[in-house]
């Protein structure tokens, strides 16, 4: 079949079913749904799991929730969490899936996670937690970059090499720096770039981002295409004055 042939097209109507008229089109529906393939889980990956948001257990520690991203953890893992430039150590104490206690959570699987021992006002949305070594932090990027079109909702006018916005990738949102590998990308092209992060945060290669003005209008999307050394920033002002080459080189 083409993609065009398999495509299922179900044609009915919502209030002939409520009204009890005809629900042969519900069934239809539910039927093409249970054929839609399930994504494929990355069980057998290092744990990683995105932190979407954190609650403090006064006396026992904090529930991290999120989805599971790769991997499998169990009641008793030792794992950590990163960000922010930190890297906390910790224990699974207890997991939770829809309030109900569980043994194990695995790829694909939103959960909560109490971690033993870590107190709430060290942990950010955005940091990932993760099994030991698991989690790869860094600031420097090497990134394939979209600008969308002024009809695509985007910008109407080109950006600079320098350019300066909010960068939204997995569950975090960081401001970023773009050095692009010309002076500049007009609306609708595409180009390979360098990003950089003022904070360390955690990604791996291939993970997509957007870039948003205002933190409001997406303008750009892009992909992590490789992952380099994290580099010391205090702000882009540093790069600015001595240029991005050789403030690398002086990192070296």
């Amino acid at each position: 079949l083409t993609a065009d042939e398999s495509i299922i097209v179900v044609k009915g109507s919502a209030l002939q079913a409520l009204q009890k008229n005809d629900g042969r089109c519900i069934e239809e529906l539910i039927s093409a749904l249970d054929k839609i393939p399930l994504p494929k889980r990355l069980q057998n990956e290092p744990f990683l799991m995105p932190i979407a948001s954190r609650v403090s257990i006064t006396g026992r520690g904090t529930v991290v929730v999120g989805t599971v991203e790769q991997g499998k953890v169990k009641k008793g893992d030792k794992v950590e969490i990163k960000g922010e430039g930190q890297c906390i150590h910790s224990v699974v104490s207890d997991i939770q899936v829809f309030k109900k206690s569980v043994l194990e959570v695995c790829a694909g699987d939103h959960c909560g996670i109490l971690c033993r021992g870590v107190k709430a006002n060290t942990v950010k949305r955005g940091m990932w937690l993760g099994a030991i070594d698991a989690v790869v932090i860094s600031n420097f990027f090497k990134v394939e970059l979209y600008l969308l079109s002024e009809e695509e909702g985007g910008r109407c006018l080109a950006v600079h090499s320098g350019f300066t916005e909010k960068i939204f990738c997995s569950t975090w949102d960081q401001a970023g720096r773009l050095h692009l590998e010309s002076d500049m990308l007009m609306p609708g092209e595409h180009c390979t770039a360098n990003l950089i992060l003022v904070n360390k945060m955690p990604v791996r290669q291939s993970l997509p981002f957007t870039i948003r003005e205002g933190s409001k209008k997406t303008i750009a999307r892009g992909i992590i295409r490789e992952v380099f050394a994290p580099i010391n920033l205090d702000s882009f002002k540093d790069i600015k004055d001595k240029g991005l080459e050789k403030f690398i080189e002086q990192q070296q």
